[in-house]
């Protein structure tokens, strides 16, 4: 197989790479501003410089995205630079290629309920949008695989999220804060998991929309005494609120259609993690 990758020196894209190579894929990864992550001894190209070349791709991997960590409201200009001009330039410029790109559940917006794939959209935050803008031009690219990621974690994520500053606040004080009392819910997909899907989305010969997530939310609390029965003489310290929603997900549809189930369960990804670290 063929593919490209955008968005290859990312959580996602490098990890998406080193399965490539192992299944002995003929891949291009593609870069930003910083390559860091993707090995010295493979070539690798800049993002604009995927508009001038002239090949053919049996599988585009469109990765590349800007979170704005903290603010899923913010109107940071990078929303429609990477999340809404890069998917339409790409659709355009491969038309005969399939386009497998990695989309958010925060396209869902605000939901009480258990959301499965065709859950309504319920006012969502600007990168929501952003991402669901990117769905909107890829849909009418003949060959796109749509995934709506929940939140992947693993080894190597970006540090400044709940589960490795928990991890970190563990290690260095035996002591692991939450906010309200610990029962807001949310779903954990493994990296490796979420390359899974990735994968049997490129296998996929009709275009769909499917979401990627575990299927299995865990409260702040269950997540704060699985990282202190890793590390032992660890104790929870509940402070202040925590108004945000719980979110769950059903995503029995997806994987029934990619014939794809996550195989990593959270306690032994959250091992995973603590252990490379």
């Amino acid at each position: 197989m063929k593919v490209l990758i955008l968005g290859a020196n990312g959580f996602l894209g490098r990890n998406l790479l080193k399965k490539c190579l192992d299944l002995k894929w003929d891949v291009t990864p593609v870069y930003h501003i910083k390559r860091g992550f993707i090995p010295e001894d493979i070539r690798s190209i800049n993002v604009e410089d995927v508009f001038k070349m002239n090949v053919r791709y049996d599988v585009i991997f469109l990765l590349s995205a800007f979170i704005p960590y903290g603010d899923l409201n913010s109107t940071d200009k990078r929303l429609i630079e990477t999340n809404i001009k890069i998917p339409l330039r790409i659709s355009e410029k491969f038309e005969k290629s399939k386009i497998v790109y990695s989309s958010s559940v925060s396209v869902y917006g605000n939901h009480r309920g258990t959301i499965k794939e065709d859950s309504s959209l319920n006012q969502p935050g600007n990168y929501g949008l952003s991402k669901l803008a990117g769905e909107v031009f890829l849909r009418f690219h003949p060959k796109h695989q749509i995934i709506r990621f929940s939140s992947l974690y693993g080894y190597g994520m970006y540090e400044k999220t709940f589960i490795p500053l928990k991890i970190v606040e563990a290690r260095k004080h035996k002591t692991i804060t939450l906010f309200g009392d610990g029962s807001r819910r949310q779903d954990y997909l493994y990296i490796d998991d979420a390359v899974g899907y990735l994968i049997a989305a490129a296998y996929r010969k009709e275009p769909g929309v499917y979401l990627g997530v575990n299927g299995n939310s865990y409260s702040n609390t269950e997540v704060g005494e699985i990282i202190k029965n890793q590390l032992l003489g660890c104790k929870l310290n509940y402070v202040g609120s925590d108004n945000d929603l719980s979110f769950v997900y059903n995503n029995l549809l997806t994987r029934k259609i990619l014939k794809f189930t996550p195989k990593i369960s959270f306690k032994e990804g959250i091992k995973k993690m603590i252990t490379q670290v």
